[in-house]
């Protein structure tokens, strides 16, 4: 291995390996296989020659010294809105074309943060724009969701995942640019730069000496939910679908710990106004919250179709049907 070759896996291991101890192989039907070897600087090395694709899974303390926006589509759209903003405000970052049908969009800390930290950070700069690391945080001996790492070659279309210029063109130097990109303290931008919405998520939590439970209103940090749900959380849902979506929202806020209350609050506050046509009332949003106490006492897996019907009006089994 030659003296620029140890460089860039260098700069690679630096950028964006968080576990050592662990790594998925993609095979060349797109699915990943877990593999639970020392991710060595000669598997880092077949990577990045395209010999084998794998993905990356982050730190088992539940902290990440990155945050990536995971764009599922070519159309340029989306991502242009999220660059642009990232540019607006000064916030460095490498955009990398996925190798399939997307790109991902890099940002780089300068040291290790908390996971939700990081996804309060994507959350105010893209609300519906999937990021990684997945999870707030990860329990007991969980891995969390692994990332396919960049500037390797995706093994169902044979492209490389190169980072790209505003004109989505790759860049001439991929690695160079992997180098120079600067670092950011995620927490200074966010108090300095949206310092109204990050007061909101980091604001802890009172309780009331009655119950020694927080209230509806006094619920300031969100709750941790699959991105799946958070999407569904902020985007509504038209009438003839509200009832049921609502009801797997509900009960995927509930399995965090909330109370009835505010679970129909965040229903109410942030779900109910981005339907079509808002209800006027917390009638439908109750409705979704107080017919889950005659669901089996098995929320999770009511949801996911083992067990447990829900109680709306067509009595089906209430299952999460959005993407994970």
């Amino acid at each position: 291995m030659n003296a620029r070759t140890e460089k860039i896996i260098r700069v690679f291991r630096k950028r964006f390996v968080q576990r050592n101890d662990c790594f998925a192989r993609q095979t060349t039907d797109g699915t990943y296989s877990f593999v639970r070897e020392r991710l060595t600087e000669r598997v880092l090395c077949r990577h990045l020659r395209g010999e084998e694709t794998i993905s990356l899974y982050p730190f088992p303390d539940s902290t990440t010294h990155w945050i990536c926006f995971d764009i599922d589509t070519l159309e340029g759209t989306e991502t242009r809105v999220l660059q642009e903003k990232l540019q607006d405000h000064g916030i460095p970052h490498l955009t990398e074309f996925s190798g399939r049908k997307g790109f991902h969009i890099w940002t780089f800390f300068d040291q290790k943060y908390p996971n939700w930290i990081a996804r309060a950070f994507g959350r105010i700069l893209a609300a519906k724009i999937e990021v990684f690391p997945k999870q707030d945080k990860i329990t007991n001996e969980g891995l969390g969701n692994a990332l396919k790492a960049p500037l390797g070659k995706h093994q169902v279309t044979d492209r490389w995942c190169l980072f790209v210029d505003e004109e989505y063109t790759d860049l001439d130097d991929s690695y160079g640019a992997l180098e120079a990109v600067a670092t950011i303290n995620p927490i200074e931008v966010l108090t300095n730069q949206f310092p109204e919405d990050w007061r909101r998520l980091n604001r802890p939590t009172r309780t009331t000496p009655e119950e020694g439970t927080p209230s509806p209103t006094q619920l300031h940090r969100p709750p941790v939910l699959k991105d799946c749900i958070q999407r569904q959380l902020h985007s509504g849902k038209p009438k003839g679908q509200r009832n049921s979506t609502g009801h797997i929202v509900a009960a995927e806020l509930r399995k965090t710990g909330l109370t009835q209350g505010q679970t129909c609050y965040l229903l109410e506050a942030v779900w109910n106004p981005e339907t079509p046509h808002p209800s006027r009332t917390t009638k439908s949003t109750e409705s979704s919250v107080t017919s889950l106490r005659k669901a089996h006492t098995n929320m999770a897996a009511g949801l996911r179709g083992r067990s447990g019907k829900g109680s709306n009006a067509s009595g089906n089994r209430i299952a999460c049907t959005t993407r994970c």
